[in-house]
């Protein structure tokens, strides 16, 4: 709900409130702005729809990306330890502080999951479908760095 809409339905709300009792007599008429005037009360005091329940298994996939990223982060560690470079530009500076490589890592999942929590909320199946592909690519990464 619009933040007009709201002060609109608070100022409705307030005027029916502040009406007197004598419903009958001509002093109980109350002028509303013609903004709000023109808005159905429907409109106005309508709420948002609750979402739809979150799917079990997008909480695995959310468990699985979380541990999917904290190996991620751990085999780079490693792999830069034991001299090879980081290959991504991005993560490249972060590789060469355990501190700052599980900072950089918690901060990227943590707006990920909250980014597809929003996603899920209308699109329940591009929510599904994204953290399948973020899980399989991160495995892949993984993989790739414990081989090294």
């Amino acid at each position: 709900m619009t933040t007009h809409r709201i002060c609109a339905f608070l100022l409705v709300a307030g005027a029916m409130l502040m009406v007197p009792d004598r419903a009958n007599s001509q002093d109980a008429t109350v002028e509303l702005p013609p903004t709000i005037a023109s808005q159905p009360v429907a409109t106005v005091a309508r709420l948002p729809p609750e979402p739809a329940p979150r799917p079990p298994g997008l909480t695995a996939l959310y468990a699985g990306f979380v541990t999917l990223q904290a190996l991620d982060a751990h085999s780079t560690i490693e792999a830069v330890s034991a001299g090879h470079l980081e290959s991504n530009p991005i993560v490249a500076p972060f590789s060469q502080s355990p501190a700052a490589m599980y900072a950089m890592k918690a901060a990227t999942t943590t707006a990920t999951i909250l980014l597809v929590e929003k996603l899920r909320r209308r699109h329940r199946g591009a929510a599904i479908g994204l953290m399948i592909a973020a899980n399989v690519a991160y495995a892949t990464v993984v993989a790739h760095n414990y081989r090294r």
